[in-house]
């Protein structure tokens, strides 16, 4: 199994750089599943997780229809911008609205 090298802080947090995690992630692929190099391909997140990792993930619903986490996600990147005062492409910004709030209307009651 491929055991990522990188450097740490002062509190023992790895402290990587977007090209870093990169190539972390393709020597993971390329010990796990070196095929999707030859030909592009979904890779099974349970099996790498479980089998490769041996890391036993603890799923957690949201709800029964799994619509808050979507939604959560949605509404949170445009708090997060505006909090920071960042001003978001309005096609993102949009977009983001729309699908936040078709996530809310399927969860109101219908008047």
């Amino acid at each position: 199994m491929y055991k990522p090298n990188f450097k740490t802080d002062h509190k023992s947090l790895p402290v990587l750089s977007r090209n870093k995690i990169d190539e972390i992630a393709e020597c993971f692929l390329w010990d796990y599943q070196p095929s999707v190099f030859r030909s592009p391909a979904a890779i099974d997140i349970d099996g790498f997780l479980e089998d490769y990792l041996g890391a036993v993930p603890d799923y957690q619903y949201l709800s029964n229809n799994m619509i808050y986490l979507g939604m959560t996600v949605f509404l949170g990147i445009l708090r997060r911008a505006s909090m920071r005062g960042k001003k978001l492409p309005e096609v993102l910004k949009k977009a983001l609205e729309r699908q936040a709030g078709d996530l809310l209307a399927e969860i109101e009651p219908m008047p």
